[in-house]
C-alpha cells in the first residue's frame, strides 16, 4: 500500500483555516496627552493585541490571557552604547482587561498617564 502526501492537502488546509483566530476590534477615544489626541485601537487576534493609542505610528504589542487580562508595551530601538545614553528609553506600556462591554486600559507613556475605555464598533 502506497501512501499519497497530496490526499493531506485537504484535511491539512481545513485545520489550518481552523486554527486562524477571528479579528476583534475595540475603539474609542484616544489619550489627551501632550496635545495630541485622536481615535485609539485595539486589535485582538487569539491570545495576541496590537494597541495604537492614538491611531499613530506607535504600536504597543502584547497578549491576553484567558481571564481577559491585558498586556502591551511598545519601546523605540536602542541607540549608541549603554554608556552613552543618558536617559532610558521612552517605553510604553498598557496594561488591563478585555470583556463584554469593551477594552479598559491604563496607558503609561513619558509625561502621560492615561485611561482607555474601547468598545467594538456597531455593525
Amino acid at each position: 500500500m502506497q501512501f499519497d502526501v497530496r490526499s493531506l492537502a485537504v484535511p491539512i488546509a481545513l485545520l489550518l483555516a481552523g486554527c486562524a483566530a477571528p479579528e476583534r476590534r475595540y475603539v474609542g477615544a484616544g489619550p489627551a496627552c501632550g496635545g495630541a489626541t485622536g481615535p485609539a485601537t485595539l486589535v485582538r487576534r487569539g491570545t495576541e493585541v496590537a494597541l495604537t493609542p492614538s491611531d499613530g505610528a506607535v504600536v504597543l504589542r502584547g497578549r491576553v490571557d484567558a481571564a481577559g487580562q491585558v498586556q502591551a508595551s511598545w519601546a523605540p530601538p536602542a541607540r549608541g552604547t549603554a554608556a552613552s545614553r543618558k536617559q532610558p528609553p521612552a517605553t510604553r506600556t498598557a496594561i488591563g482587561t478585555i470583556d463584554a462591554d469593551g477594552a479598559h486600559l491604563r496607558l503609561a507613556a513619558p509625561g502621560c498617564e492615561a485611561i482607555l475605555e474601547l468598545r467594538q464598533p456597531e455593525g
